[in-house]
Parts: C-alpha cells; sequence; structure tokens
C-alpha cells in the first residue's frame, strides 16, 4: 500500500482508534549507554491501517541517532512481558504508537527509573508528559488555508466536545486570533445535542464571512446521520466547510489536512532526540503539523470561490479526481 492510500484511510482509521494517534514519550534516568536501542510499541493491526505504523517507523528511524527495536503490542502481551523487554534494551525513552501505548505504559510505568509520559482525547496528568503529538491537525494551517482560498472569511464555528478537545481548543483560539479570525466554539457533548447545534448554526452562518470547521470528533458527528446532513445543508446554503480528514472532502468539503505519515516519523524521531539529548521542547502537546492536503474543486465551484492551477499545484490531492 502507498503512501497516498495510507493517508486516505486516516478517517476510517480515526474512526477504529481514539482520535489521535498517539506518539508519546517515556524518559527513563539519564545514567544509560548512548547506543542503547530505543523500543517502539505500535498495535497489532491489519492493513490498510497497519501501513500507517510501518511509515511513521521509517520516518523515525531516518532521523532517530539510536538503533531502534520494534514491538507489536497484542492483548496478550503481558506486563511483566514489556517491562522485562525495555528493561533488557536499557533505553534512554521509548517511542509509543497508538492504543497500545496505554498498556505499554502501564507496564512500564512500575519501574521507578521510568518517567511516562501519554496523552489520549484527555490528556490527564499532565506532570507525567514528556512530549506528545496529536493525530489532529494544526488549527492554524487549517484556518490559514481557508483564509487563503477567501480572504473575506473572517469567522470560523466549530462543533465539538470541549471536555474532550479542549487542549485543541486552546490552539484553534490561538491560531483565530493570530489570523485576525474569530473563532466561535459551540460545545456538544454527545451526537444528540451536536445534532440540534448544527442546525442552530447552520441557520446563522453567513456565506460571505463565516465557515464551518469539521474536527475528527466521533461524540459530536458521525457519518451515517449527522454528517450527511450538515454536508446537505452546507451544499444547499452555499457554505463553506473544511475538515481535519480526507474523506469529507469527496463530499462536499472544500479542502481537507490529513497526516503524512513518513514525514510525521520524521519528526517524532527528531523530537526523541530531543528528549534524549535533554533539550528543552516548548510544547508538551503538539497538534499534527507534517500533512498532506486534498481540495475540492466542484466544491470551490459551487461557493463562487476560483480555481486556478497555481492554487491546485499547491494541494497533493485535487478531487475529482480528473479535474486537473
Amino acid at each position: 500500500m502507498n503512501r497516498a492510500k495510507a493517508g486516505f484511510c486516516h478517517y476510517r482509521f480515526c474512526r477504529f482508534l481514539p482520535h489521535f494517534l498517539l506518539l508519546s514519550y517515556l524518559l527513563i534516568l539519564p545514567n544509560l549507554l548512548l547506543a542503547a536501542e530505543v523500543p517502539i510499541f505500535y498495535p497489532d493491526i491489519k492493513e490498510p491501517y497497519l501501513a500507517i505504523f510501518k511509515d511513521t517507523i521509517r520516518g523515525i528511524e531516518s532521523t532517530i541517532k539510536h538503533p531502534v527495536q520494534t514491538r507489536v503490542t497484542t492483548p496478550d502481551l503481558s506486563t511483566l512481558s514489556l517491562q522485562t523487554w525495555a528493561k533488557q534494551l536499557q533505553a534512554p525513552m521509548a517511542i509509543v504508537l497508538g492504543p497500545s501505548s496505554l498498556k505499554a505504559l502501564q507496564a512500564l510505568s512500575d519501574d521507578g527509573q521510568i518517567l511516562s509520559a501519554i496523552f489520549l482525547t484527555e490528556p490527564g496528568d499532565l506532570n507525567r508528559v514528556a512530549v506528545s503529538v496529536a493525530y489532529a491537525p494544526d488549527p492554524l494551517l487549517l484556518f490559514s488555508t481557508m483564509q487563503r482560498l477567501d480572504q473575506r472569511t473572517k469567522r470560523v464555528h466549530v462543533v465539538i466536545n470541549q471536555t474532550r478537545w479542549q487542549w485543541l481548543i486552546d490552539f484553534a483560539l490561538r491560531a483565530a486570533q493570530s489570523l485576525n479570525m474569530e473563532l466561535v466554539v459551540h460545545h456538544a457533548s454527545n451526537l444528540s445535542e451536536s445534532a440540534k447545534m448544527y442546525d442552530k448554526v447552520l441557520k446563522e452562518m453567513n456565506s460571505v464571512s463565516d465557515s464551518m470547521w469539521l474536527p475528527e470528533d466521533s461524540s459530536t458527528i458521525d457519518t451515517q446521520v449527522i454528517l450527511p446532513m450538515v454536508l446537505k445543508i452546507l451544499w444547499d446554503k452555499n457554505l463553506k466547510i473544511f475538515s481535519s480528514g480526507v474523506s469529507q472532502v469527496g463530499r462536499g468539503a472544500l479542502f481537507g489536512l490529513y497526516p503524512d505519515n513518513y514525514e510525521m516519523g520524521v519528526y517524532v524521531g527528531q523530537l526523541a532526540q530531543k528528549v534524549i539529548n535533554k533539550e528543552n521542547i516548548a510544547e508538551p502537546i503538539q497538534p499534527l503539523r507534517q500533512l498532506k492536503s486534498a481540495i475540492n474543486i466542484k466544491a470551490m465551484q459551487h461557493v463562487g470561490l476560483p480555481v486556478d492551477q497555481n492554487l491546485l499545484n499547491t494541494f497533493t490531492v485535487v478531487l475529482p479526481k480528473d479535474a486537473r
């Protein structure tokens, strides 16, 4: 499976896993050999999702200055087995990918020599975090792309579960402010509340100055009911919508940003080396900035936005596929 196809698995992958590909780093005390191997934990998962992890690991291996050892975490893998393996490596840190990270963390954190870091949808105990890279696009890149497509856009609406995603909202608020845009956050705790909120917000949106951001939040949007409803209303009212994924682009969103798994791995390797070298990392929790992009020409034309070849050349994928 090639990298482009792996990228297109992002939306379904986020439904299958938590809404992040967790990249968490576990530190141990500094008296270990520099040449020690770094363990990488990832889940026992089949294609096409396995390609995401393989590409990420290749990126890590290309930049980290330590040899690495990969270990698949399966449901029947014992805590003792993980502890024994990690100790044998005498690792200066561990890189944990995907939901198996939780089990790996529980195993490794029993050892007093290890400081743990983990981040799922909820940050948890931030005092234990070294650094975590979320599998969610940086709002600054999303908003700036929307502004590049239509400079009249001054306001971004988002329906999201603030309890689960407050860290991302904080990034989004700062991003909007830096671009002289307004972010309007509409809280919903579940799909029922979300449906009502979308109905209310979509009725009030201005087709010129407003836009709608669709995050990857399964607690507020699903593919069976809410997403089709939202896309239909947006399309009927000529409203602008963009996404933190790629599948919605084919269904009517103007554009979407999605992970470049190899480049994400390159960045993780660089971060890992900084952790090993005890360098300061300014952001212990980070959105993803290693991204690919997709644009929908028909959606652009539908809302009256100009499309030219120079613009299309800045996107990884152009839809429909024969549009170029």
